[in-house]
């Protein structure tokens, strides 16, 4: 273990994911019920709304210093970060709270009903807010993860129970389903090039190249109950993160697993990992303070030294 830091307060403090900028400061989002949980002077927001509240929080590579960390406007939860390495922000997602402010000119300024998604740009000194937008229709709508391509435009999934979700005209599907539906959005350009998305419902990671075929499929290729067990990748169990390492090698969070799998390429569906961190099979107490006891892992990121970096999430901790 190369450093471990505590950070929160008297409530319940969540983190759901974290990534690293250039100079390997690392970022990390979630939730709090904490009102003192720890902010610092001058950040975009240093007032807690009540009941429960989003944050960003920034450490030193070291994890020595808070170098900055702010509420998140009147967000429920933080759900997934990403530093834009070329302009040097931080861009941020999840449910949107009563109290959360859009600005001005921004693409949804009204807030869609039950719950919805928002999208936040921050300075990377997370003093100023640059862009916040609601996503969602009339029913619950929740950002899960981002990401951003080459030109620093976001693209946003969740999931959302609304009929009038915005979708564009000539993608895979304009259609809501019923129930629960996936969404995936980006904002301020087109739906083009290659995506890779975690599917939790039907535990597989799939990677389509250009919609909306998959030619490949790592896990169930249809969904059976088989979970735990081998690390292999037809056992997969509500995975919720990957990552790709600088060799080209996939790194899949395998939550309900309570562990992290290492893929190398060329991949294959059954395939095996060749490297487990956390438990190797199934157990129901994943509850153990050891670093190879992950119990409810979040987001993964590599930092420029190669060094792998795990949130996990009820034991309150960075790995």
């Amino acid at each position: 273990m190369i450093a471990s830091t505590f950070i929160g307060h008297t409530g319940a403090d969540f983190p759901r994911n974290l990534d690293v900028d250039n100079s390997n400061n690392v970022y990390i989002v979630g939730d709090t019920t904490s009102a003192s949980y720890p902010t610092t002077a001058g950040v975009f927001d240093t007032t807690y709304n009540g009941l429960k509240e989003g944050f960003v929080s920034k450490f030193t590579s070291d994890l020595t210093t808070l170098s900055a960390s702010t509420f998140l406007a009147g967000s429920n939860e933080g759900e997934d970060i990403v530093f834009d390495e070329n302009n040097g922000h931080v861009l941020v997602t999840g449910p949107a709270g009563v109290f959360f402010s859009p600005t001005v000119g921004a693409f949804s300024e009204t807030h869609g009903g039950s719950g919805d998604a928002f999208v936040a740009k921050l300075t990377s000194d997370l003093t100023t807010n640059l862009g916040a937008t609601f996503l969602g229709g009339s029913g619950v709508d929740v950002g899960r993860s981002l990401a951003i391509d080459v030109n620093g435009n976001p693209y946003v999934t969740g999931n959302t129970m609304s009929s009038d979700f915005p979708v564009t005209v000539g993608v895979y599907d304009e259609t809501f389903n019923g129930g629960d539906d996936v969404f995936v959005t980006c904002i301020d350009c087109n739906l083009s090039g290659g995506l890779l998305c975690v599917n939790k419902s039907t535990d597989i990671t799939t990677n389509f190249q250009n919609l909306p075929i998959a030619d490949l499929v790592i896990g169930n290729d249809d969904f059976t109950s088989l979970h735990g067990g081998a690390a292999s990748a037809s056992r997969l169990s509500s995975q919720n993160h990957i990552t790709f390492d600088a060799s080209g090698n996939l790194w899949v969070n395998d939550f309900n697993n309570a562990r992290i799998l290492k893929f190398s390429a060329p991949f294959s569906t059954d395939m095996s990992a060749d490297l487990v961190i956390g438990q190797t099979d199934f157990v129901s107490d994943g509850n153990d303070t050891q670093d190879d006891m992950i119990q409810d892992g979040g987001d993964l990121v590599f930092d420029s030294s190669g060094d792998l970096w795990v949130v996990d999430t009820t034991s309150s901790r960075i790995l």
